[in-house]
């Protein structure tokens, strides 16, 4: 097997309340490898963005990654001093943030804000970078690009300021993309053009993506491999073509039926009772078991681990058995 770029090994960041300390992303391992698109998938308040910002050295000081590593080209990023991870984030590690209205800088223009991830990193000349950001504009589709260097943000719809956060992501041509949430708030069209150019610019460069959304069609359209993700564990991990035809956990199958409701059109939707329990609240077992219509006693108390299924495959549930039966009977 190819060493791969990004080694994801048994992460567990834990959110401090006082003297307590509570585990919000809870024993996470994934790989990533060089040029490959996982899909991270999950409800809001699943840790999603809480590895994002794990893998790019911006915890919040109440946040704390407490074991497990992270392995990026070999390199242990763990362990590397706030100074190095500077070095890493927006040249070899890039991330798109969810809100682009918020994360861009309203009093800089758009132009001045990518060139200084240029400066930064490549130490080039003003006009260098100002060469080089009309060409990233280009890149990713904003039209008249020498004139759109100069807007502000607020002078751009929402879909143009998200392809200024990934032309600015993209700047030093990383070796690997994290797209957190990257459609929020857009339209379905537009969503659909930014996948489209993630796509397109991941082939085009070569760079790794991993994309977070609570949206599975969207990923699994996107991606190679799915990790999906519940209360701050991994429900079940799968070949995306194997999400939609095969997935084994409870979880991922009701993200699925409400997907499919939603295509259908169906005079009421399905839905998953109740919501993600707060990191309180965490249940000592299952974290999923109050939710799921196949729970039993067991899973109230003992915690799934990842159960092998078939090629790549894996999924944490302690009824297993029980949704096998239920795949062999559909």
């Amino acid at each position: 097997m190819a060493e791969p770029l990004l080694d994801v090994s048994d992460l567990t960041i834990a959110l401090k309340i006082g003297a307590r300390s509570i585990n919000i992303v809870d024993g996470i391992s994934f790989r990533i490898d060089p040029g490959g698109r996982l899909g991270v998938v999950g409800e809001s308040g699943s840790g999603k963005s809480m590895i994002a910002l794990a893998l790019t050295g911006l915890l919040p000081n109440v946040m704390q990654l407490v074991s497990g590593s992270i392995r990026f080209q070999g390199e242990a990023l763990e362990l590397a001093p706030p100074a190095r991870m500077r070095q890493i984030r927006g040249r070899d590690i890039s991330l798109v943030f969810q809100e682009p209205a918020t994360a861009l800088n309203p009093v800089f223009t758009t132009g001045r804000q990518v060139s200084e991830v240029l400066r930064e990193h490549e130490k080039i000349s003003a006009r260098e970078a100002r060469n080089r950001t009309i060409e990233l504009f280009r890149q990713v589709g904003i039209p008249a690009p020498e004139r759109r260097i100069s807007d502000y943000p607020h002078q751009m719809s929402g879909g143009m300021r998200q392809r200024v956060m990934i032309a600015m992501a993209l700047a030093c041509r990383p070796r690997l993309l994290i797209a957190d949430e990257p459609t929020t708030a857009l339209d379905a069209t537009i969503q659909e053009q930014i996948i489209d150019l993630l796509a397109a610019l991941q082939e085009e460069t070569g760079v790794a993506v991993m994309l977070i959304s609570h949206d599975l069609p969207l990923v699994a359209e996107f991606a190679e491999q799915v990790m999906v993700m519940y209360a701050g564990r991994v429900a079940e991990i799968a070949p995306a073509d194997t999400i939609f035809e095969a997935a084994m956990h409870p979880y991922t199958r009701g993200l699925i039926a409400c997907a499919i409701g939603l295509e259908t059109g169906t005079s009421r939707l399905p839905t998953i009772e109740g919501q993600v329990p707060p990191p309180l609240q965490f249940p000592p077992g299952c974290r999923f078991a109050s939710r799921c219509p196949h729970a039993a006693a067991q899973c109230a108390q003992s915690v799934p681990g990842l159960q092998p299924i078939g090629p790549q495959h894996v999924a944490a549930c302690l009824r297993l058995d029980q949704m096998t039966k239920l795949e062999v009977a559909s």
